[in-house]
């Protein structure tokens, strides 16, 4: 990831990045579609499924979707720019599509 970079990211990530020595860090999903980069944890059978927002949402209806939207506006403007298994988890790191280097 380019140190110059604006990502959105789960809390527990940003100290890492923040090292790292990324300019902007955002607390997913905060700051998604304007920053270029997502990191996003996934959760479900196949990690691949759920994408892992604020665990607060006690309704699982309306946590379902929450999520469902999230994972619409990725897919809208976001492209695969790494896939990451992590101590049996399965991160994602998008790319906005229209990012340039």
């Amino acid at each position: 990831l380019p140190h110059n970079a604006k990502i959105s990211t789960l809390e527990w990530t940003m100290p890492a990045l923040s090292e790292y020595g990324m300019d902007r860090i955002d607390y997913f999903p905060v700051g998604m579609g304007h920053n270029e980069f997502l990191l996003v944890e996934y959760f479900g059978t196949d990690n691949t499924t759920i994408p892992s927002i604020v665990y607060y949402i006690p309704d699982a209806g309306k946590k379902k979707k929450i999520v469902e939207y999230i994972q619409t506006i990725i897919d809208e403007k976001y492209k695969i720019f790494k896939s990451i298994q992590f101590y049996g988890k399965k991160f994602i790191i998008y790319q906005k599509k229209d990012y340039k280097t």
